[in-house]
């Protein structure tokens, strides 16, 4: 609960920011944000905050794949959605050279 509080007012602060190539913060605080809530069980929270992300970076791999694992967590009828996020995931992440988890958001 402190990091979630703790990023979500770094995501303000970083939403203030002046646009700047490359940018002035280098780390996403969404997707850290969203890493927090997932590991806390709050999947559906993560979920929104990974559409966030990827509202503000489209097709940015981290966010692809931080929402598939949110998705993937509820289950269900999310597995659909979670299938078609894990193969646009895995479009942008055909050439990196690292394999993500969870814990690395």
């Amino acid at each position: 609960d402190v990091a979630a509080k703790h990023f979500r007012a770094a995501i303000a602060l970083e939403d203030d920011l002046v646009y700047m190539e490359p940018p002035d913060w280098l780390s996403p605080n969404r997707e850290s944000l969203g890493g927090v809530l997932l590991r806390s069980g709050d999947a559906k929270a993560a979920e929104n905050v990974f559409r966030q992300h990827l509202a503000k970076e489209p097709r940015n791999g981290r966010g692809l794949f931080g929402l598939w694992k949110s998705l993937e967590a509820q289950g269900g009828e999310r597995k659909h959605d979670a299938d078609f996020v894990r193969r646009e995931f895995e479009k942008a992440w055909k050439n990196a050279d690292t394999k993500l988890t969870v814990e690395d958001l």
